[in-house]
């Protein structure tokens, strides 16, 4: 009993590890499939995207690799692809089926050849064995192909940018666009290469696309790649090599000379400046020169010129050259204006001095701070040691009869000039010459005149000249009459005096008669006088007799006649004294705008009286009655 108990137990643990071994082959017996995935590129930003392949335009064809395993033989897989356009995968599952097939097989590939751009292929795979076990599908596979590059551009247009050198950082701003549309698309980083040395900065974004890149320590020449990458790996490089200037330009003055002394008030500066980049300005004394040129970067090579104003003494000028990096260059110049003309002295012989010899010897000194260039006598070049500051100088002169005069010019380095004039006169002797008659300031009364005069010169008198001239109210002249003698008309006396006499002939009011005597050497001598001459009126006194004697109280009247030639009578006077001479009464007669008048005055007269008629003062009669007149 016990024993059946016991077998009965065993048969029945048997039994259930049968029942479990049985369980385990058929589980084991389901087929399992493995979609493998193609070349994987990983995103460079997590997103939704991020659980997807990306396949980029190195590739023109996906292949999906398909496996399955199983106890036994004779599996076959199932599958299935579908695509969908990138813009709607996030929406919904794939709708369009591109590929539904078998693979008699454990393992297998389909490729989709020429996959269209920005399109999503989702695959999926289920196995089966011969006993119709299934592994159902398997995990979707998605698949997005992109063969699109991004749009990158740099804001620094200029592949060579240059950094100023008094900073060490560089700015990079640009735009990254892609065709996805998609957020986050396109990343962009900078790849630095330094002195050998590689670093990465990854942009910082900003709106609408843009980027910001900031690179610091720049020291020398630096590389910077600039890399706009898509999801599916597509990238675009732009390359720029960043400069940082600390070169100087360096400045050559070509005109004129360091130390130059010059007499001009304006002066052209100018000279050549070069800057391994490039010039920004050239400045002397803050004021910008003009450049010119045909190369203006990297290298440039420039003219520059400018009209500067000069100073009398030191003028020094500042020159300055900058680039745009901010590096500076200087140098001085310094010009000598001298616009003062030389110290010119004649020493010999005096101004005027009269010389009997054919010849004299004009000497003197000059000066000037520049140097002596040239004394000159007439425009002939005297003798002399030229070009130090001080020059004793002469030159021997022919000299003429007469007046001779000298031009002296003296001229600097500089150019600076001055001139002095000398008058040398060939002469034994000056001639002399006067007026004997009439006296100055004579007044005539008749229209022509005898001048006389006595004129003298050791060389004898070649002739005399006698000029009048008239003055009319208001101060003009007029030359009214000249007269020459010659030695026929004038008679010498044993001591060589000559007299000489002439008629002249007057002008009404005041006349200059001026009278100039030439010696043989054609020297001159003049004097002058003046003499009025005036139409002088005739008077006449008709009564009463020149003396008369009246016993009675009553009046006498005095009457006559008074005429001119030319000029109208403008009165008569009359004026009465007694025996002592003192004047007792006056009377003024108008009479105008005649040249002949009748006049008539009744006077009353004291005791032993005199009366005078007149007309101005200029010719008189005089009465004298008796004791009983009037």
């Amino acid at each position: 009993m016990i024993l059946r108990s016991i077998h009965h137990n065993i048969l029945y643990l048997f039994l259930v590890l049968l029942s479990i071994f049985l369980l385990a082959g058929i589980a084991a017996a389901i087929p399992a499939v493995n979609l493998n995935q193609p070349g994987l590129i990983t995103p460079h930003s997590p997103s939704d995207l991020n659980k997807f392949v990306w396949v980029n335009a190195t590739q023109s064809s996906i292949t999906f690799d398909f496996s399955a395993s199983d106890e036994e033989t004779g599996i076959y897989i199932s599958i299935e692809i579908r695509k969908s356009p990138l813009s709607e995968l996030l929406s919904g599952p794939n709708k369009t089926l591109v590929y539904s097939g078998r693979i008699n097989s454990t393992s297998g590939t389909y490729t989709i050849s020429n996959p269209v751009s920005n399109t999503a292929y989702t695959a999926r795979a289920e196995a089966f064995d011969r006993a119709g076990g299934s592994s159902g599908w398997s995990s979707n596979i998605i698949v997005i192909y992109d063969n699109v590059f991004p749009n990158l551009t740099i804001d620094n247009s200029s592949n060579h940018i240059t950094v100023n050198s008094k900073s060490s950082v560089a700015i990079i701003t640009g735009k990254a666009t892609d065709d996805e549309g998609l957020p986050n698309n396109v990343q962009v980083h900078a790849e630095v290469i330094d002195s050998g040395n590689t670093s990465y900065i990854m942009a910082m974004p900003a709106p609408n696309n843009t980027f910001v890149i900031q690179i610091e320590n720049i020291t020398n020449t630096t590389i910077v790649k600039v890399i706009a990458s898509d999801l599916a790996g597509n990238k675009v490089i732009k390359t720029l090599s960043y400069y940082k200037d600390i070169v100087p330009p360096i400045i050559t003055v070509t005109e004129p000379m360091n130390g130059t002394w010059t007499g001009a008030r304006n002066m052209t500066v100018s000279g050549i400046v070069y800057d391994n980049y490039e010039v920004e300005y050239l400045s002397v004394n803050d004021l910008k020169a003009t450049l010119s040129g045909t190369n203006w970067f990297k290298p440039a090579v420039l003219n520059w010129n400018i009209d500067m104003e000069l100073f009398e003494g030191n003028n020094t000028f500042y020159i300055k050259a900058k680039d745009p990096e901010g590096n500076t260059a200087s140098t001085t110049l310094v010009v000598y204006a001298d616009f003062s003309s030389p110290i010119l002295n004649i020493l010999s012989p005096e101004e005027g001095a009269v010389i009997t010899q054919s010849s004299a010897r004009i000497s003197g000194i000059a000066w000037d701070n520049t140097g002596v260039a040239a004394v000159y006598v007439n425009s002939n070049l005297t003798t002399g040691i030229f070009g130090s500051k001080t020059v004793d100088w002469y030159y021997d002169v022919p000299l003429n009869y007469g007046i001779n005069t000298f031009t002296i010019t003296a001229v600097d380095d500089m150019n600076n000039r001055v001139s002095r004039n000398i008058t040398l006169i060939r002469h034994t002797g000056t001639p002399s010459i006067q007026i004997k008659s009439p006296l100055t300031g004579e007044h005539l009364g008749t229209e022509f005149v005898y001048v006389n005069g006595t004129a003298y010169d050791s060389d004898g008198i070649s002739k005399i000249k006698i000029d009048v001239i008239s003055l009319v109210p208001g101060g003009s002249s007029t030359l009214t009459d000249s007269y020459t003698l010659y030695p026929s008309n004038m008679s010498l006396n044993s001591t060589g005096v000559a007299s000489w006499s002439k008629e002249i002939k007057l002008a009404l009011g005041m006349n200059i008669i001026e009278a100039r005597a030439y010696d043989v050497e054609s020297l001159t001598a003049s004097t002058a006088i003046y003499v009025v001459y005036t139409d002088v009126p005739v008077i006449t006194v008709n009564g009463p007799a020149r003396r008369v004697y009246r016993t009675d109280a009553a009046g006498i009247l005095a009457s006559g006649t008074a005429r001119t030639n030319n000029t109208h009578i403008t009165n008569i006077s009359l004026r009465i004294y007694n025996s002592d001479g003192v004047t007792v009464a006056d009377a003024d007669i108008r009479r105008t705008g005649n040249t002949s008048v009748i006049w008539s005055y009744p006077v009353s007269m004291p005791d032993t009286a005199h009366m005078l008629w007149s007309s101005g003062h200029i010719q008189t009669t005089k009465i004298t009655p008796g004791k009983s007149l009037l």
